[in-house]
């Protein structure tokens, strides 16, 4: 299988200097790190191997936090860019930005076109301070959204922030940021209630961005929900150790951050390496085979492997959140082209055909998994 762009992970620390309240890496205090000579020795594997596999290669130092490995991000990044390669290249990190240096700065600023530095920033100072062990004040904001002003923030919700999600969003645009990626924890234990909040949260979120229709929606209200009405290709939702890859500090590849011995204990990661990751028809459920939303639905098979042992099983409240999700899309999405009125491009009488099925679906069968 091509793709056109191979991710390639480098875990470059087990440590972290924060205590995420939805964290699932249960060995960050291992002490781990990966040397000069093992990264270099996977970048050059990495362009070898995946010659004909990709049209470019997308290197990501992740962790725990890779900036407590600053030097080897800088070195290693250096030596990428003082050599030829057969292909185009990205070179990525992710941080949580409190240990951002006016030395780091300055090297990330003059390298800014050649290394791009995403933020995990989860909405307001209140929100950030209850995920992630308060650490709002240690962050300098502003340097990412005038440094990569194109670049996602990564914005969580744990239960205890779920209902300042419109709250967080509003405070992430008005800083400036473009795109915001937004996520519930994985892992973590939802409860009933919360679907109510989210479905609140997700009405307010629908209000908000119809009276801005300049700002380009949050992740959450971003869906193509057309894809609901194709025949369902079984492909995986990610490219899980086919298109992505992460290499543990020894070097050892492994399908993605989610199984690496920084996430699983030896028994689970045992039986995780025995799955045939290229068998996209393995990743799809039964029931998920009956569901329209399969086509969108943003599941983590990490995360189902985490919890359930096995790729396939999702959780119901996941399901339920996703639905309440998509519905929200099409209240979006149906209430702004009722503002921007006749006449319709192809593509929005494709939205509004879409609206008028899942409508249609609503009206004859109760609304579960796999009824829409």
């Amino acid at each position: 299988m091509r793709h056109k762009r191979k991710i390639i992970g480098l875990i470059v620390t087990y440590a972290c200097n924060l205590k995420c309240t939805y964290c699932y890496e249960i060995n960050k205090q291992s002490g781990k790190r990966m040397t000069f000579d093992v990264a270099t020795d996977v970048i050059q594997s990495a362009f070898r191997e995946n010659e004909a596999s990709c049209e470019e290669i997308e290197i990501d130092f992740m962790g725990g936090e890779p900036l407590l490995e600053f030097d080897l991000i800088k070195k290693v990044s250096e030596w990428m860019w003082n050599k030829n390669w057969p292909k185009p290249y990205v070179i990525f990190a992710t941080t949580n930005g409190t240990l951002l240096n006016e030395e780091m700065k300055e090297w990330f600023t003059i390298n800014k076109h050649r290394i791009i530095l995403g933020i995990s920033f989860d909405g307001d100072t209140t929100t950030q301070n209850i995920n992630r062990s308060n650490s709002a004040s240690l962050i300098d904001i502003d340097y990412f959204v005038h440094t990569w002003p194109l670049q996602p923030v990564k914005m969580t919700l744990s239960r205890e922030t779920l209902p300042y999600l419109l709250k967080g969003v509003q405070v992430l645009h008005n800083i400036g940021f473009k795109e915001i990626h937004a996520n519930l924890a994985y892992g973590i234990n939802w409860k009933k209630s919360d679907l109510k909040i989210y479905k609140s949260e997700l009405a307010d979120l629908v209000d908000f961005y119809y009276n801005n229709p300049n700002i380009h929606p949050c992740s959450l209200l971003n869906i193509d929900i057309t894809e609901i009405l194709y025949r369902k290709s079984g492909a995986k939702y990610c490219g899980v150790g086919t298109g992505l890859n992460y290499f543990d500090t020894d070097g050892k590849k492994y399908p993605c951050h989610w199984f690496t011995p920084l996430v699983l204990d030896d028994e689970e990661l045992n039986n995780a390496l025995q799955i045939d990751f290229q068998k996209e028809s393995y990743f799809l459920h039964e029931k998920c085979k009956q569901c329209r939303l399969s086509n969108v639905c943003s599941t983590c098979y990490g995360m189902n492997f985490k919890v359930f042992g096995c790729v396939q099983e999702r959780s119901s409240w996941y399901c339920a959140a996703f639905i309440e999700q998509f519905l929200a899309n099409c209240r979006l999405q149906a209430k702004l082209l009722k503002k921007i009125g006749e006449p319709f491009s192809l593509k929005e009488k494709m939205i509004i055909y879409t609206i008028n099925k899942v409508n249609k679906s609503l009206i004859h069968k109760n609304l579960n998994y796999a009824t829409i």
